[in-house]
């Protein structure tokens, strides 16, 4: 067998400035340096089935002097109008001396795979795919079985699940996508018959960064207080926790947390914000005028170093007829907190249930938040204090968005402009449908890898702001030590 390297799931976009570039090219340049002889691609390769992206990764594989092979994924189906050209770039014959390709693209094994398995020859040949055999139908897993029993299948590898496992003779990768890739920093697998050996990215492992790299991060971390502001304050006195958000609400005792508040600079806490409430239209006028510039009011009061907006609660098809209104309002509201050197982060929004691509809000997207940003910057003394807020959870759980701008390419678009950060994790309900503001406490969650983040921090493609955990399914500060405990 040669010795072969398994690349999976990065999910290459037509952006070529994503942190998952970064990790594509040291892939490559690590299967030269340990003397790879095969690379075996199984499938979502590319986020949307992009013809863009297609050729850029052909032409990735083909100036690396290495030989390879191509199986897809679903992903590589998600853009109909290039599936064609898509397949036809990445083509590559489906078996080889030591290896046959099964095309699980569509979730089951297609006719020519059936056909591969079913052949007697060669014998004790890998096989790659990307859907892992439990997804297949009892009559796909038996054809697999039989070949595994005839000699013919030494061993199978798999992908799709972002996680790793290896069960007898099954393996499964988790992948080269630092958005997504679970329980580690995006990695691939060399096997040469008698061994496996991963290879991790190791920038994208904060562990692996010098104690000030950590210390720096984590100096930039704290907890949002949206249902509890009181009891995240007292559980984290002596903590010297650095960043803390309050979220407005009229049922608030605010000055019994302004007190509090004032103990928690006294400790070193350098980043305060309040959570805006949000303006909304509502019948051809804006809704919760009030509450806003009442927020704006608390801000000031509580000497806040920032706040943190929403976009316009409307609704696409309304947005332009609203927009001229909204934008006066906005930048009339905010004006107090511009001219007294208070920061705005305008946080995007996601998705909702029932929401699709043409029926949906404003603020889903990076070119919906650049223009709103500036739409704000607009006529103010110190436009520069107007930027990004970027919510990850809210990045990852953006319906089909999140395939098309994932957190890497939120963080490419816009990542020069954030001046403040929610972190949360995104959990599946037992319907199936994503659910946001969940306790973060890993570093490559289920749902969401911060690898992206801390490539693009490190690297400095997204600015060093304030990180809040916006946890709403218990309180911040559990996710606050956890975190800390990790990179202590």
């Amino acid at each position: 067998m040669r010795k072969t390297a398994v690349f999976a799931d990065l999910h290459l976009l037509d952006n070529e400035n994503t942190v998952k570039e970064d990790v594509l090219k040291w892939a490559l340049q690590t299967c030269k340096s340990e003397a790879v002889q095969l690379i075996v691609c199984i499938g979502d390769m590319l986020g949307y089935g992009q013809i863009n992206a297609a050729k850029r990764l052909r032409l990735y594989l083909d100036n690396c002097g290495i030989d390879w092979l191509f199986t897809p994924g679903n992903a590589e189906l998600r853009n109909p109008q290039d599936t064609e050209a898509v397949l036809q770039t990445l083509a590559s014959p489906s078996e080889s001396k030591d290896a046959i390709l099964l095309d699980t693209s569509s979730l089951r094994l297609s006719e020519s795979a059936k056909e591969l398995l079913q052949k007697n020859s060669p014998a004790q040949v890998y096989a790659y795919t990307h859907c892992p055999p439990e997804y297949w139908t009892p009559e796909d897993a038996a054809l697999l079985q039989d070949a595994i029993d005839r000699g013919k299948v030494a061993k199978i590898i798999s992908a799709h699940r972002h996680f790793d496992s290896v069960k007898g003779k099954q393996d499964m990768l988790r992948g080269l996508d630092p958005d997504k890739a679970l329980g580690g920093p995006p990695a691939f697998v060399v096997y040469d018959g008698k061994s496996r050996q991963e290879f991790a990215y190791q920038p994208a492992d904060p562990r692996l960064w010098s104690s000030q790299e950590r210390r720096h991060w984590l100096a930039h971390l704290g907890c949002s207080g949206y249902r509890d502001p009181f009891g995240v304050l007292e559980r984290t006195r002596g903590l010297a926790m650095p960043a803390l958000e309050l979220s407005y609400s009229s049922t608030h005792d605010w000055n019994r947390l302004a007190d509090l508040v004032k103990d928690w600079r006294e400790e070193g806490g350098a980043w305060l914000s309040l959570h805006m409430p949000t303006a909304a239209w509502l019948e051809g006028k804006i809704s919760g005028a009030e509450d806003y510039k009442r927020g704006v009011e608390l801000a000031m009061q509580l000497g806040c170093d920032r706040v943190t907006i929403h976009p316009p609660k409307v609704q696409l098809q309304d947005f332009e007829r609203s927009r001229e209104q909204f934008g006066r309002f906005m930048r009339e509201s905010l004006k107090p907190l511009l001219q007294a050197g208070r920061q705005i982060g305008l946080e995007n929004v996601h998705m909702n249930p029932g929401e699709n691509c043409a029926q949906r809000r404003f603020g889903y997207t990076p070119p919906e938040c650049r223009l709103w940003i500036e739409e704000l910057r607009q006529g103010q003394a110190r436009p520069e204090l107007v930027g990004f807020h970027f919510d990850i959870g809210h990045a990852r759980n953006n319906g089909e968005y999140s395939w098309t701008w994932p957190i890497s390419s939120w963080l490419a678009e816009l990542g020069a402009e954030i001046n403040g950060y929610h972190l949360h994790q995104v959990s599946k309900a037992s319907e199936g449908k994503l659910r946001n503001h969940f306790p973060l406490t890993e570093l490559f969650g289920r749902m969401i890898s911060l690898a992206s983040l801390f490539l693009a921090w490190r690297k400095g493609q997204a600015r060093q702001a304030p990180m809040f955990l916006e946890i709403r399914e218990e309180s911040s500060d559990h996710s606050y030590l956890a975190l800390r405990r990790l990179l202590q």
